[in-house]
């Protein structure tokens, strides 16, 4: 019954969230091509470089929807951590992501802000 009306309503703050800033995830995670391996492979390089700047981002795109979700910014940094755990490849000096990024995104963000 609940499961009904939450999708009548449009589904969960979560999913909302991930479509709303997928984009932005997107450009950032971009941005990783740019960056040695071991610094993607450093969690607090990688924070202050790429997770720091998209969390800004994502706050002010998404107008006050971060609220909705408990302790976001902890979540979004852990969340993006996974994405990179999961969408990134490195290979020797070579970094990379994975070729059917567009489709796995979505996935992968949601799937990682519900576990965080």
């Amino acid at each position: 019954m609940f499961g009904k009306l939450k999708s009548a309503v449009g589904g969960s703050p979560s999913q909302k969230i991930v479509d709303k800033i997928s984009p932005l995830v997107n450009q950032h995670l971009e941005k990783v091509l740019e960056l040695a391996p071991g610094i993607v492979n450093d969690d607090e390089q990688f924070t202050k470089i790429i997770i720091d700047p998209a969390y800004l981002a994502v706050a002010v795109s998404a107008g006050g929807m971060t609220k909705l979700i408990p302790k976001f910014e902890a979540r979004f940094t852990m969340a993006f951590l996974h994405v990179r755990d999961k969408l990134v490849v490195i290979d020797g000096d070579t970094v990379s992501l994975v070729n059917d990024l567009p489709d796995k995104l979505k996935e992968t963000l949601l799937e990682s802000l519900n576990k965080a």
